[in-house]
C-alpha cells in the first residue's frame, strides 16, 4: 500500500476540508475556493542543480492582504505545502527545514508548511505534545556559542494521536475518512466504528464529485478492513433502516472496484 499516494489523491481534492478541520483560524484567512496547485519539483541550485519533489504544493490567496511598515501592499499570496510522511523518520525535521528554505528563497512566497504523518510518530515521542484533537508545533532551534543561529517551526498533525469522536462531530465528510486512522472511542467495536465514520462521508459537507466519495471511502476501507466476527457485525449493522445510506455506498462503491479491476486487467492483457 502506497500511503504517501492515497493521503496526496485525499488532500488534493479535499484541500479546504483539510484545513477548515485541523487548522480553522488560517482557513478563515484564505481563499481556499481559489487554491492553485502548483509545479511541486524544486531545484536547489536553479536551472540545472538537484531537484526536491515535494508532496503537496498550492498556493492560496489571502482574504485581505498585509501591508508592510511602510503601508505598501505585502504578499498576496500564501504557499501551503503539506508533506505526508508514513514511516518514523526522526530527521524528517531537516527534510522540511530545506524544502521550506528551497521555496523561500526560488519562489519568494511565504510558505505555511505542514506535516501529516497517518501511520506512525515519526518524530519520536519526545517531540511535541501530541494533542487529542488538533495540531502540535514542531521546533528546532540552533544555539552555536551562545547565539541562536536558527529557529524552525511547522506543524504536524499525527491521525494516530487524535481521538476519532471529536473529529466524527465535525461536519465535514473528510473527517470520516481521517477518523479511519484516528484512535475510536475505547471499547466501540470496530464495526461501528467503521459505520460512524462512513455515516460521516455520506451526509458531510465538502463533496463536490462522486469520484471524491469513493476516495474518502477508499481510506475507509483500506484502514478499517474487517474480519471474522468484526466483519459479520459489520454487514448485520448495514441491513439497519437508518444505514440504508452507507449500504447503497458500498454497494456502488464495490461495484466501481470491480470496474477499475476489469479495466486494469485489460490494460494488463494489452
Amino acid at each position: 500500500m502506497d500511503h504517501d499516494q492515497l493521503f496526496k489523491s485525499v488532500l488534493t481534492a479535499q484541500l479546504a476540508p483539510f484545513m477548515e478541520l485541523f487548522f480553522p483560524d488560517e482557513a478563515a484567512q484564505l481563499d481556499l475556493t481559489q487554491a492553485r496547485f502548483v509545479d511541486k519539483e524544486i531545484f536547489a541550485a536553479p536551472p540545472v542543480g538537484p531537484s526536491r519533489e515535494l508532496d503537496l504544493l498550492a498556493d492560496v490567496p489571502l482574504r485581505t492582504p498585509p501591508t508592510t511598515k511602510d503601508n505598501e501592499p505585502g504578499h498576496a499570496l500564501v504557499a501551503i505545502h503539506i508533506e505526508i510522511q508514513a514511516q518514523r523518520e526522526p530527521e524528517f525535521i531537516w527534510r522540511e527545514l530545506e524544502y521550506y528554505a528551497l521555496q523561500r528563497r526560488v519562489r519568494g512566497i511565504p510558505v505555511f508548511p505542514i506535516a501529516l504523518f497517518p501511520m506512525v510518530d515519526v518524530l519520536g515521542r519526545e517531540r511535541g505534545r501530541r494533542p487529542q484533537g488538533g495540531f502540535e508545533r514542531v521546533l528546532q532551534r540552533d544555539d552555536v556559542l551562545g547565539h541562536r543561529i536558527l529557529e524552525f517551526e511547522f506543524l504536524a498533525v499525527t491521525l494516530r494521536a487524535l481521538d476519532a469522536s471529536i473529529y466524527l462531530a465535525r461536519p465535514q465528510a473528510l473527517a470520516g475518512a481521517l477518523a479511519a486512522r484516528m484512535r475510536p472511542t475505547p471499547r466501540t467495536p470496530l464495526s461501528q466504528h467503521k459505520v460512524a465514520c462512513l455515516h460521516r462521508i455520506i451526509g458531510g459537507t465538502g463533496m463536490d464529485r462522486e469520484e471524491t466519495q469513493r476516495l474518502l471511502v477508499d481510506v475507509v476501507e483500506t484502514y478499517l478492513p474487517l474480519t471474522g466476527a468484526d466483519a459479520k457485525e459489520f454487514e448485520a449493522l448495514l441491513q439497519l433502516p437508518e444505514n440504508e445510506g452507507i449500504r447503497e455506498t458500498m454497494k456502488t462503491w464495490s461495484e466501481q472496484q470491480q470496474e477499475i479491476g476489469e479495466e486494469r486487467g485489460k490494460e494488463i492483457g494489452k
